[in-house]
Parts: structure tokens; sequence; C-alpha cells
């Protein structure tokens, strides 16, 4: 009975000190990410605001709607540009990338973030020549369809637009040269 005495005053004099700790720096860490979050999502939907805000200025954008007519005549490109973290950009031409791409590509249904290169040369081919805002052509537009959290795949479109070419691909980083020509252009 003695040993069982100890054990009980151990646990007296020495409480649960993780929790104790821990706990309440869980909950300044919580305080603390909420509005980092809050701020990160505003920024985003801001720097989005302003790319087409300026891509409008120019004529390479045009809400959805606009384009349904073009998109169910089966006409052009939608390319899909996503990215970790910084969402999706959604792009129209009336080129079909396919034919005039230079080197073979393969369409996945899906990209995987990972494993896919983002300096292979068909995603900056299509950066350089469709998405970029400076020395792209093809048109950003809005979708309002509801896309599942995650990558997009190429069937949230082909479903509803069967006859249209979906080409998924990766945000590219601009170059220093390249942004400096983006925030000149306001």
């Amino acid at each position: 009975m003695s040993v069982d005495r100890v054990d009980e005053s151990v646990e007296d004099l020495h409480p649960n000190i993780p929790a104790v700790v821990g706990l309440p720096l869980l909950l300044i860490l919580v305080v603390l990410t909420v509005p980092y979050g809050i701020g990160a999502l505003a920024f985003q939907a801001v720097a989005a605001w302003r790319l087409r805000r300026r891509l409008s200025a120019i004529g390479r954008f045009r809400p959805w709607v606009d384009l349904l007519g073009e998109l169910k005549s089966a006409r052009g490109t939608l390319i899909v540009e996503q990215a970790l973290k910084r969402g999706y950009r959604i792009w129209w031409t009336p080129e079909c990338v396919k034919e005039l791409c230079p080197t073979e590509i393969e369409i996945p249904d899906l990209i995987d973030y990972y494993s896919a290169s983002q300096s292979s040369l068909f995603f900056r081919w299509c950066f350089e020549n469709y998405c970029s805002p400076t020395t792209g052509r093809a048109i950003l537009t809005y979708c309002p369809i509801r896309f599942p959290v995650g990558f997009i795949q190429r069937n949230a479109f082909t479903d509803e637009l069967p006859e249209v070419d979906v080409i998924l691909t990766l945000m590219q980083s601009m170059s220093s040269t390249n942004q400096e020509a983006v925030n000149s252009v306001r």
C-alpha cells in the first residue's frame, strides 16, 4: 500500500504540464492563424480582381456567358491554369492549342501537382503564348461552375461541353521582368 500512496502523491505534485502549457499556446496559434488566413484569401481576391481589370482594359477578359456560344459550337480551347494554394484561372482561345503546340502533348484528366514538372516545355510554352498577362493571347474568363476542392479535372468541363478541348496546365511563376511589365499595365 505504501507504493500506491507514493504514486498518488507524485501525480498530485506534477500536473499534466504539456496540457497546461500546450493549450494556451494552441489557442494563441489559432487566434493568430485565422486573421492570416483571411488576409491571404483577401489578398488573392484583390489580385484576381486587379488582373481581370487589367486584362479587361486590353480586351483579354470576357465573362463566361459571353463565351458560352463559342464553347457550345466547339470552337477553341479552354486552358485551366491551376496551382497549389493559388487557385485557378480559366482561359479561352479560339485556336486549337494541341495542333499549334511545338511538342507532342498528352492531355491528362488530372494533373498531379507533385509529380508534374513546373518547368515542363509545354507548361512554359502554354504560359508564354496563352496565359501570360503580357505575352499571352488567350482570353481570361470567370467560370461560374462550382468545382470540388482540389485540382480541377477535365471532366468538370467535358460533361457539359463534350466537344470543347480542355487543357490542364500549371501556373508558372512570372520572372521579375514579366512581373514589372504586368505592374506597369495599370
